[in-house]
């Protein structure tokens, strides 16, 4: 099912210096000094009295609905396209209207302008990938802010600042959470706030539907990382080639001065091409990085960066790290699985005029994963239970692997939990499911966020890609409060259960509305209650 709303059949291409863009930013500072006491914001629901409003008419909101949304919120003024000007007239009297052509071509810039060029007086960094943004953005964060400065992560968590000895201070009020990549008003809104907050790195998630749908025009960024490339949002590109190219636009910004990325492995995508050479394409200074699991395995020997794994166990595991040749001694970080190392290493690449072999065990030694990602509870006498935002098939299967090698006994069972989302991409439900049942001993098909669509619908779908021998294997459970209630309370002590899909999200969006849910709540009440 494509989405009626991104309908990619061409590939599009960012312009990062259009022809009009000093004019935009020049507009968006003569609209601050009419109105210096307001804020510019393109949401209704964070839109107060004396504000200024973006009016981007779109498939989902018209122009009279968006009047009648912002009527009693008395704006001071609205930003709209040229192309609505007839369709203005229940506009209130009071309210100053002004007009640009193309504005979502431009409105980054005006947002830029308006908010005085921000994004120029901090160091950010801009992370794209299928997996691991939100990893790799708060992993990079807290570790900046415990050995050099306040830090700031932007993204799936929301504006999260990092201050010394790993204290986080957690912004509510930038707007809607439900974008990885804000749009450009909020973020620049954002680096606003955060320029005041006096914070010098910042780390942004730039998803692909952020980047070509020009939500970065106007920041300055600096730094540029790719994780990897996988299969999600094939919805709204249509396939994995226009998904790669969407997300290689990130490299061919002009202000790049370095960019990390994984190296190539042939395990890796054809797609990803696209990507590589991209990165190969930019002038910026280019950072490799990697790991090796295993001393006799084959890696990527020509990355400049290694993380290495030496041993795993339910404590943590066991690393190094190699740079320029030399290897740090062996030290216990409390990270899991090949996806996360490779996500460290990343940061590890974002550090490496600073990061040795001497100091690596000081510098990265306590790092620690965000919420929601490969999250451990119970364990001892209590099944060990992972919570994991695993919703992609790539995800789910390295986070399986990763469980499966925790398995204390091999009379232990790895027990899956997992849904797969609503209106979005339905060919990776039948992958999943396979997945899911080639790693896992047994488990449970349960509702994700099935929005708009059929939870049994979704569930057969991720059903047919389950073998007939396995199927008996498979429980479907709507309820996803009973799913994990269930996994939990019937498995042994020394099992291991899985619950993907949700990580660090508090609600459930089911027909349109949005339910509190959170399944690390679920599972810590189990707990308190003895689980049996």
């Amino acid at each position: 099912m494509m989405s009626p709303i991104y309908n990619y059949s061409e590939r599009i291409s960012v312009d990062w210096n259009p022809e009009f863009k000093d004019d935009a930013i020049s507009f968006g500072q003569k609209i601050s000094r009419l109105f210096p006491n307001s804020n510019l914001t393109d949401t209704t629901t964070f839109l107060k009295k004396g504000d200024i409003f973006v009016l981007l008419p779109g498939e989902n909101f018209g122009v009279d609905y968006l009047i009648n949304k912002i009527r009693d919120k008395c704006p001071h003024a609205i930003v709209t396209d040229k192309k609505v000007r007839q369709l203005l007239g229940n506009l209130p009297r009071y309210c100053k209207t002004f007009f640009w052509d193309n504005l979502k071509d431009y409105i980054g810039f005006i947002a830029a302008g308006f908010y005085n060029n921000p994004s120029d007086k901090l160091d950010v960094t801009a992370v794209t990938g299928t997996d691991g943004k939100t990893t790799v953005v708060n992993l990079a964060a807290s570790i900046f802010a415990n050995s050099f400065e306040d830090s700031a992560a932007i993204g799936t968590l929301g504006v999260v600042i990092y201050r010394k000895n790993q204290r986080k201070q957690v912004l509510q009020d930038y707007g809607p959470a439900n974008l990885t990549t804000p749009s450009a008003v909020i973020l620049q809104s954002i680096f606003d706030k955060l320029r005041n907050e006096k914070i010098g790195k910042v780390f942004l998630e730039a998803s692909s539907i952020g980047i070509i749908s020009q939500r970065l025009q106007g920041t300055i960024i600096k730094t540029a990382v790719f994780t990897n490339l996988g299969s999600d949002h094939l919805d709204l590109h249509g396939n994995l080639g226009n998904l790669a190219h969407s997300k290689s636009q990130l490299f061919s910004h002009p202000a790049l001065t370095n960019i990390v990325f994984t190296g190539k492995n042939r395990l890796q995508p054809l797609e990803i091409h696209l990507v590589y050479e991209a990165i190969e394409r930019s002038v910026a200074k280019k950072i490799s990085v990697g790991i090796k699991t295993f001393p006799n395995k084959p890696t990527n020997l020509t990355s400049e960066i290694l993380i290495v794994e030496k041993d795993v166990s339910r404590f943590g595991t066991l690393v190094s790290v190699i740079k320029n040749d030399k290897e740090s001694e062996p030290f216990l970080i409390k990270i899991f699985g090949k996806h996360n190392l490779e996500n460290l290493s990343l940061v590890a690449g974002l550090l490496s005029d600073d990061l040795k072999t001497s100091n690596a065990k000081k510098i990265l030694g306590d790092c620690r994963l965000p919420e929601g990602r490969f999250e451990l509870l119970g364990g001892e006498n209590l099944p060990l239970v992972c919570i994991d935002f695993a919703h992609t098939p790539e995800s789910l299967k390295v986070t399986l692997e990763t469980l499966y090698r925790l398995k204390e006994k091999k009379s232990s069972n790895l027990i899956c939990v997992f849904g797969c989302g609503g209106n979005r991409d339905i060919n990776k439900r039948p992958i999943m499911g396979k997945i899911a049942a080639s790693y896992a001993d047994h488990g449970y098909i349960t509702s994700d966020n099935p929005r708009e669509e059929s939870i049994d619908k979704i569930s057969q779908e991720i059903m047919s890609g389950i073998c007939f021998k396995k199927k008996g294997d498979w429980i479907l459970i709507p309820d996803r409060k009973k799913a994990i209630e269930a996994a939990i309370t019937k498995a042994d002590k020394n099992d291991i259960v899985l619950i993907a899909g949700k990580g660090h999200e508090k609600t459930q969006q089911i027909k349109g509305i949005l339910f509190e849910f959170c399944d690390k709540r679920v599972v810590k009440d189990l707990i308190q209650k003895g689980i049996n």
